[in-house]
Order: structure tokens, then sequence, then C-alpha cells
């Protein structure tokens, strides 16, 4: 699905970090580029990739106009683009209990985990997740009822913890997600000898066999 694409870098496509630093500056390209609500500058119609992207013939008869394509994204715009795909596709198939490959880029993983772990994490933790290239992560998820009291607290195995006495935080979803389901997909822990990388949402398959 496009939806999985690479986050769309607006005026930055085609630049490398250090391009995009000298020019622009390296402060505002690491909080572009890090951050969760913050977008880049817009492609425009001048840049020397956009009849290259616009006019793609594989984005020819996508379930959006060519028109809503995105111009620039912040990670929770990619987020926004990402979550009807992850709820009609490949929730379906986990809820199922099959195993579930998804081959995307780092933004959009980055993007996903939060859509997966919505109640789990905060946009902070996701700020620092740092998503490693071509290594496979293997998560195993468990189907739990939301309980908005029990929305950040999570027990010693993931699951949502009544007897934390933390306050739920307000009704409103982070920026960028829209759908609030009556269910959890939470992490199980790490397999086996893989203890040391609890709470690091980053569980490689060649560290943590399966």
């Amino acid at each position: 699905s496009w939806r999985l694409n690479e986050r769309h870098y607006g005026a930055l496509q085609g630049l490398n970090k250090a391009q995009a630093a000298e020019h622009l500056g390296a402060d505002i390209v690491r909080e572009w580029r890090r951050s969760w609500e913050v977008p880049p500058p817009p492609m425009t119609s001048a840049h020397p990739l956009y009849e290259a992207i616009y006019r793609d013939p594989r984005y020819a008869d996508l379930d959006v106009p060519p028109a809503s394509l995105p111009r620039g994204e912040s990670v929770a715009q990619t987020a926004a683009r990402l979550e009807p795909y992850w709820f009609s596709d490949i929730v379906p198939a986990v809820r199922a209990g099959e195993c579930v490959a998804v081959v995307a880029h780092a933004n959009s993983l980055r993007a996903l985990l939060r859509i997966i772990f919505r109640r789990q994490v905060t946009d902070d933790q996701i700020r620092s997740v740092k998503i490693p290239t071509g290594v496979p992560l293997v998560y195993r998820l468990q189907e739990v009822p939301f309980v908005f009291d029990d929305i950040c607290p999570v027990d010693e195995t993931g699951a949502p913890d009544p007897s934390s006495h933390q306050p739920p935080p307000p009704l409103a979803l982070c920026e960028g997600l829209t759908e609030n389901p009556d269910y959890d997909l939470v992490p199980l822990p790490p397999p086996d000898g893989c203890e040391d990388l609890r709470g690091e949402m980053l569980w490689p398959i060649e560290e943590c066999p399966v």
C-alpha cells in the first residue's frame, strides 16, 4: 500500500541530512526530522522532484484523489496517512492470530509504533526511537479490552495495570491519530534471553530469535 511509504520530507526531499543542515540550519532540520508534530516546508511544483513524484503512474489509481497526496509530512501526518491501512488490513490479521510481516521505512515504522502503542507510549518516547535499517523487528501482541482508567500504566507483562494510581491522560488522542478502538494490542514480554530490551520498543529478530 502507498500508505506504508516513507514520510514525505516536502521541500527537503532529495537532500541528505548534511545538505539540509548546511542550507537551512542544523537545529531546525533536527526538529523537522525527530519531532512528532512539526512538518518540513511543503514541496512546491517548482521542486525538481515534483513531476517525478506526482506524475508517477503507480499513484494513478489510489484510494484518495491526487490532490490529497501530501506535499510534506510530520511524523504525526505520516501516522494519519498510515492509520487507515493499519485498521483495515493489518489489525484483522493480527487479531485472527496470523503472523504479519510489515515492510516499510524508518519514519513510517516509527509512526506505526505510535499507532499500535497509542496508549502505552508517549510522543517523547517515539521521538527518541531510531528504527535500524534492514533489521527485522519482532512484536508479540496480546489483545486486551480497553479500560479508560488503565490507559497509561502497564504491569510487568506489558498489559494495563489496574493497581496503578496514576491518573489517566485527557480523552483526546495524540495529534495525527483519529481511531479510538475498544481494545488494545499490548506487547508481550520479549522472548527468553532478551529481557534487557524491555521498554526499548525495538526487538531485533536476530538478537531475539522466535
